[in-house]
C-alpha cells in the first residue's frame, strides 16, 4: 500500500494528464453514439413480428411513427373518409418542435406534436385551442405549414359557428384531471359537430385508456348507437361512419 502511495505521489502530474488525455478521448467518442430505438433494427430478422413489419414496408413504401391497420367492412367508405379534405382538431399541440418530426425526445414527444403531424397530411387543418401560449406554440412550429391554421377559441362556440363540413374530428381539449368535466365536454363537443360531419367521417379521442374510459367515456356509447364502427381501442379510440 505504502509503495502504491509513493508512486502516486511521484507521478501525480502523470496520472493527471493520462486521466485528461483519456477523458478527452471517451468524450470524443461517446459524443458520436446514436441511441437507436427502432426495435425492427434491433430484433432478429427471424423475428416473425420483424417480417411481417418488412413486408408492410415492401407494400407502402415505408413507415411512419404510426403504424395503423383498419380493418372495416366498407373499404370503399373508408378509402373515401381518410382522403378527407377537412381536419378539425379540438385541442392543438403544446410544446415546441425543435427537432425532425421523425425523432423521438421523450422530454416534448410525450406531450404530441399532433397538429405538426395533421400538417403534412396536406389537408385543410383547423386546430383550436383555449390557452394563448398552446396556440403560438403551434403557429410557430407549423409555420411552414399553409394548409394549417391554429385559432384560439372556446372548443363549443367554434363548433357551433362553424359552417363547413369535418372530415375528421381530433377530440383532444379538455384535460383528464379532477374537477374537469372532461368525458361530459368531449361528448358535447361532438354532439355540436355532429351536423357538420360529412357522411363518411372519421372521428379520434385521445386518452381513452385512462379514467374508466378518459375522454370518451360517454362519447363511445353514443358512437356506438350513431353507427360508427370502432377501429381501435387503446391510448386512442378511433372510429369511422
Amino acid at each position: 500500500m505504502q509503495k502504491k502511495s509513493y508512486l502516486i505521489l511521484r507521478h501525480y502530474i502523470l496520472i493527471i494528464v493520462v486521466a485528461v488525455v483519456a477523458t478527452a478521448v471517451g468524450g470524443f467518442y461517446t459524443s458520436n453514439l446514436t441511441l437507436q430505438s427502432d426495435l425492427s433494427v434491433l430484433l432478429p430478422n427471424s423475428f416473425e413480428s420483424v417480417k411481417a413489419l418488412n413486408r408492410i414496408k415492401e407494400e407502402v413504401g415505408g413507415v411512419g411513427q404510426l403504424r395503423l391497420l383498419i380493418e372495416t367492412k366498407d373499404f370503399s367508405a373508408a378509402k373515401k373518409a381518410i382522403e378527407g379534405k377537412r381536419i378539425v382538431e379540438l385541442g392543438c399541440m403544446r410544446k415546441l418542435l425543435r427537432h425532425p418530426i421523425s425523432e423521438l425526445h421523450p422530454r416534448c414527444c410525450t406531450d404530441g406534436h399532433s397538429t405538426y403531424h395533421w400538417g403534412t397530411s396536406g389537408a385543410e387543418v383547423i386546430s383550436v385551442d383555449t390557452s394563448w401560449k398552446a396556440v403560438m406554440v403551434a403557429r410557430w412550429s407549423c409555420r411552414k405549414f399553409k394548409n394549417v391554421k391554429i385559432i384560439p377559441a372556446d372548443a363549443i362556440e367554434f363548433l357551433a359557428n362553424f359552417n363547413h363540413s369535418i372530415d375528421l374530428l381530433f377530440l383532444d381539449a379538455w384535460d383528464v384531471k379532477p374537477g374537469i368535466d372532461y368525458a361530459e365536454m368531449h361528448l358535447l363537443a361532438y354532439q355540436k359537430a355532429r351536423p357538420k360531419l360529412s357522411r363518411t367521417n372519421i372521428i379520434s379521442i385521445d386518452d381513452t385508456d385512462i379514467g374508466q374510459g378518459g375522454k370518451a367515456r360517454f362519447l363511445i356509447p353514443v358512437l356506438e348507437r350513431d353507427n360508427y364502427e370502432i377501429l381501435v381501442r387503446g391510448r386512442q379510440t378511433i372510429a369511422i361512419s
